[in-house]
């Protein structure tokens, strides 16, 4: 085998990055915390933890603060993420919008 086909051969096995993945990289690349970041959505840190390794999906607007927090581009952030039925999260319709809406950021101090 050549080197360039050895070398094409290891990308084809680049695993594919988890929707917690993205959560952690995010995260981490803003240079908040784990236990900053659960302070700013009011949630646990140890529920941060279960997002960031895959045992349990954050709800739509949970993402979409994220994304804002972390200045990360939503669509990023879901990337083809799957839900607990194995359907892409991009394709539901979420309620009530104005929900979302009334958000405002938490300050950061």
């Amino acid at each position: 085998m050549d080197q360039m086909t050895t070398d094409a051969a290891r990308v084809l096995h680049v695993p594919k990055w988890t929707l917690g993945d993205r959560l952690r990289k995010a995260r981490e690349d803003a240079g908040i915390g784990s236990t900053e970041m659960a302070r700013r959505l009011h949630l646990t840190r140890q529920t941060i933890t279960n997002y960031e390794r895959g045992h349990r999906p954050p709800a739509w607007l949970t993402l979409k603060v994220w994304a804002e927090m972390t200045e990360v581009d939503l669509d990023w952030l879901i990337g083809d993420a799957l839900d607990e039925n194995g359907r892409s999260i991009k394709n539901r319709c979420f309620s009530p919008p104005l929900q979302a809406q009334s958000w405002q950021m938490p300050s950061a101090s």
